[in-house]
């Protein structure tokens, strides 16, 4: 009678407030944004348990702040700077 569907979906964790807790699960982009004077670094998260729709352009250094496991493998600074410049 035809092919049975998977409909298991792991539930991402909630806090006690009942809001979604978020992990990084890939970067999927790169860019730098002009805020006041400045170029800051962004980078665009894929989250885990979220669609791809629903990834967000964060300031490069945030994530790595709020996940210090995380490990953008090749992204990670040497010396704590990078080697690129905005443009």
């Amino acid at each position: 009678m035809g092919d049975a569907l998977d409909t298991h979906t792991d539930l991402p964790p909630v806090s006690d407030e009942g809001a979604i807790i978020l992990e990084p699960k890939a970067i999927l982009d790169h860019r730098w944004a002009k805020q006041g004077g400045k170029f800051l670094a962004e980078s665009l998260v894929k989250w885990k348990h979220l669609p791809t729709e629903e990834a967000t352009w964060e300031v490069t250094e945030s994530p790595c702040h709020q996940f210090p496991i995380l490990n953008l493998e090749d992204k990670v600074p040497l010396s704590g700077r990078g080697i690129d410049k905005p443009p």
